[in-house]
Order: C-alpha cells, then structure tokens, then sequence
C-alpha cells in the first residue's frame, strides 16, 4: 500500500502523523479558544487601581465592623488573601447598561480564597466561610454573585471583598485573578467554549496514544512507537488538568494540585522527550528507533 522505502523510517513517519495531529488540534483549539462573554458584556475592574486593604482578626457581620483606619492603600491586583483574613473595599461607577439591564446582574470573582461580599452595606452572598484559621470553609476558584434590582447606585458603589485563604499548598504571587460586572450566570459558561475544544484535543490525543501503542505491538521499530505512545498519553493529561477548571468549578485548594499536575506533566513530556532522543544516539537502538 505504501511505498516501502517509506516504511523503512517509521519514526519518520510517526513524527509526521503527530505533528499533523498536533498541527490540527492546536488550530482547532487556537481558533475556538476565545471567551464565551463579548466584552461589550463584562465590565473588569483595573487591576492597578488602588484600593484600601484592611487585616482582621474576625470575620465582620456588617462593613461597619471594619475599621478603616487599620487599611492601607494597595493595587487591586497585588492583593494576598494567603494565609490571611483581609477586607477589600473599594468605590466604582456603574455603567447604565447595569443600571437599565433587563437580564439579572452579577459580580464575577475568581480568586484563590473563600469570600463574603457586600454591595453598599448589602450582603450579596458568601463563596465558603472566610476566616483568620483553619476554621475557615474553602471557598470555589471561581464565583458568581446575585446583584438585586436597584441595589447599583450610578455613581459611588462601595464594594467590599472579605476573603481568606488558611488551605492552600503553594504560594501563589497573584492569586486574586478576575472582578468583573456581568451578566449573572454560572461562572463555569466563562470557560464552556475553552472547555469543549480542549476536550476534543484530548480525544486527539488519546487516539494518538492508542494508535502508537498499536503500531508498538508490531516486530519493528518498537520503542519509537511506545514513546510516541506516552508523549501522547501525556500531553492528553496535560490538556485535561488544564481545562478541568472549566469543567467542575472546585474549591481553591484543588487549584494548587491542578498547577501542580501540570508542571509534572510538562516536565514528564520532557523528560520522556530527551529519553528518546538519546536513544537514537544509542549504537545498539540504531534502526529501532
């Protein structure tokens, strides 16, 4: 069926077929990656803005509790909720289109912490339980908050972040990560078109496991196959622990295994990688690549 000097260089030819594979997927997935909210419905918050940070030792029931002269003045996207019991408050103008909006209206919060929020001394709702220890209730990576009709005011909103973070493994530089006003709606819409097209690319990948694992069961050229096999098996892992966040909105502490599984594959995929190409090098592999 094919031409025989062809099939004399099977890694060749296993090369070309992972590269289209992975040529096709990376398109297909650069191409669909795009976010599911137009811009036009999403108002973010200036990460560099200053806001005034204030520690607490308890979790306040109202915003009168917080102190302000404790705060200090610091960028909305420097703040460290780890290990740590901080209330945020901060001052914003809301656009008409929030004012007038005939779909409900929410606050988006992904942030590595559990949280309670209030709008102009209103309670909007809590993500876990916040506190100063242990006793702290993890809260989702990624959460969503009913804002009541009439509540947004057109100018001088104050808003105010209580949130802690007592159960995460590593230390995150940034792990305040999105505020937004938007359309109110489950957060994980936000990653539903990212999520459906890197679940296609692990299909691709775990086809392509499959089909090196079949071609390394033959009586040549075994263990370019198998490793081809493991680079694809790996690489469908990678892609899974990076859309899992879209697919089940987990509590923060999750967070920092997903990170982790994700470094330990990119440093498996290299590691595999630099296995086989010494063994090309290899006097006795030579011809059984």
């Amino acid at each position: 069926m094919f031409d025989k000097r062809l099939t004399d260089y099977p890694v060749v030819l296993t090369l070309i077929i992972a590269i289209l594979l992975g040529t096709a997927g990376g398109t297909f997935y650069w191409l669909t990656s795009q976010s599911t909210e137009p811009v036009s419905r999403l108002t973010t918050f200036d990460f560099s803005r200053p806001v005034a940070v204030c520690e607490l030792a308890s979790v306040p029931v109202s915003v009168k509790q917080i102190n302000s002269a404790q705060c200090t003045e610091q960028r909305l996207g420097s703040i460290d909720t780890q290990g740590r019991l901080l209330a945020v408050r901060l001052s914003f103008d809301a656009e008409p289109r929030w004012l007038n909006a005939q779909d409900p209206v929410g606050l988006w919060l992904f942030a590595k912490a559990a949280s309670s929020v209030f709008l102009n001394g209103q309670l909007l709702g809590h993500n876990g339980r916040p506190a100063a220890d242990s006793a702290e209730i993890p809260g989702r990576i990624d959460s969503s908050f009913f804002i009541p009709a009439n509540l947004l005011q057109p100018s001088a909103n104050e808003l105010v972040l209580v949130m802690s973070a007592q159960h995460g493994l590593l230390k995150l530089g940034f792990p305040l990560y999105f505020l937004a006003l938007g359309d109110y709606s489950s957060p994980g819409g936000f990653y539903a078109q990212k999520t459906v097209s890197g679940l296609i690319l692990v299909g691709m990948f775990l086809v392509g496991m499959l089909f090196f694992f079949a071609l390394g069961l033959g009586r040549h050229y075994q263990r370019g196959y198998r490793y081809m096999a493991l680079l694809s098996l790996i690489a469908g892992l990678h892609q899974f622990a990076e859309i899992y966040r879209g697919l089940y909105g987990y509590d923060y502490p999750v967070h920092d295994l997903r990170l982790l599984l994700v470094t330990a594959c990119a440093v498996a995929f290299g590691l595999v990688l630099l296995g086989y190409s010494a063994s090309l090098f290899n006097p006795k592999n030579r011809g059984y690549g």
